[in-house]
């Protein structure tokens, strides 16, 4: 409000407060950005497109979006569009050639950034406009278009997401340094170190079928010592007394 006004005898109905029913025709358009303003046709000038209570509560109550639509900065680029991006919302500035100036006035901002000869379009078309347009005119003028030509949204990752993704990547490249140094020491453990606390000798024979055939004639006297080992010196076993 205050930035579009109705044109002097304009046919645009207002209420008490001053607020225009309307800045656009109400007609329909292309969503390609194709369409081109045709004023020679009447347009129904009446309060929006929805004359009664229970249509427009069927409108803007009623009515459920199925998707939100979104553009990816290839379809912002795009030299055939004259798309700007503003706090993520896309909005498009061949839009703004829909005021009929035979019903509102628009400032000349306006018409600068819908050009594209100016040089102001040819600044901002195809990029993001957020910070330049922190100046309280401008800031102004970008928060009405939220208002009234958006089109969409930007297709990129929230910080929250980028946030998310850094912590999750951070804790699993910690879990996964932890893993692999374990992993390196165990082998330089098994490796270089385990030899030096492993056993020189063993009591026990190597070969299998000898030590099988050993304990096969222990079984035959239980209470017989196991023979000693020819060259063991690290068997601590004794012959028994027994004969």
């Amino acid at each position: 409000k205050g930035l579009i006004e109705a044109a002097p005898n304009s046919e645009v109905p207002t209420n008490a407060n001053g607020d225009l029913a309307w800045y656009f025709p109400c007609t329909t358009f292309n969503q390609d950005g194709k369409s081109e303003p045709n004023f020679t046709t009447p347009y129904y000038t009446g309060y929006s497109c929805h004359t009664s209570e229970k249509s427009r509560n069927a409108f803007y109550i009623d009515l459920k979006k199925s998707a939100d639509v979104y553009f990816t900065w290839d379809d912002i680029k795009n030299s055939s569009r004259n798309l700007i991006v503003y706090s993520g919302n896309v909005l498009d500035l061949d839009l703004l050639h829909w005021f009929d100036s035979r019903q509102v006035t628009i400032p000349q901002r306006f018409e600068e950034l819908r050009d594209t000869n100016t040089a102001a379009n040819k600044a901002f078309r195809g990029r993001d406009v957020t910070r330049p347009f922190q100046s309280n005119g401008d800031k102004e003028i970008a928060e009405c278009f939220e208002e009234i030509i958006k089109v969409g949204s930007i297709d990129t990752v929230t910080v929250g997401c980028i946030a998310s993704r850094v912590v999750l990547y951070v804790f699993l490249a910690l879990i996964l340094s932890v893993v692999g140094s374990r992993f390196v020491l165990a082998l330089i453990f098994q490796w270089f170190i385990s030899r030096n606390y492993a056993a020189a000798k063993t009591s026990q024979s190597s070969d299998k079928r000898k030590r099988n055939q050993q304990i096969e004639d222990w079984s035959n006297d239980i209470y017989q010592a196991p023979a000693r080992i020819t060259g063991d010196i690290g068997s601590s076993v004794v012959t028994s007394d027994r004969s």
